[in-house]
């Protein structure tokens, strides 16, 4: 009797350290899903021009697409506008090889106040794709997080730096 008792008593202990740890791992799990969430949120630049400078201060290359609508385009390496579009299909952005290095940034309100036009990454396009403030970013998901770490080492010595 006495060692029914014993395992019961042990086999509670058992049930309620396994319970603890359950929860810590879940609290843990929760904690870096909202790191993570919170830390992409911080990424905005406000116009297509922000973001452009910034790119090209790292040494990347921007091609813009003609017209006040039209996206930019940015890799590593120096391509042709043509190849690009032709590479670059929007509807499967970052899916495809043909991604790799690529990104197609669009700018999703207007600057200009008195137009209309707005654009929607849901319905307009297809594939990989982050919101860093008014702007969307789409293709390769390496190259994104490559700029992200970037934006966030300089935003985070801005902040170290300033009084």
């Amino acid at each position: 009797m006495l060692l029914i008792v014993a395992l019961l008593r042990s086999s509670k202990r058992t049930v309620l350290v396994s319970g603890i740890v359950l929860l810590g791992g879940i609290v843990m799990f929760a904690s870096i899903q909202c790191a993570r969430q919170h830390s992409s949120q911080q990424i905005a630049f406000a116009s297509t021009e922000e973001l452009q400078s910034f790119a090209e201060a790292h040494g990347l290359q921007c091609q813009r697409e003609p017209g006040e609508l039209g996206g930019v385009f940015i890799t590593g390496a120096s391509m042709a506008l043509r190849e690009l579009e032709t590479r670059a299909c929007k509807a499967n952005c970052g899916l495809t090889p043909e991604w790799k290095g690529i990104l197609w940034i669009k700018q999703i309100h207007s600057p200009n106040q008195n137009s209309l036009w707005h654009f929607d990454p849901e319905k307009d396009l297809g594939g990989k794709c982050r919101i860093w403030g008014n702007l969307v970013a789409a293709g390769d998901e390496e190259f994104m997080d490559r700029l992200e770490a970037w934006y966030r080492q300089e935003h985070q010595s801005a902040n170290h730096a300033a009084p």
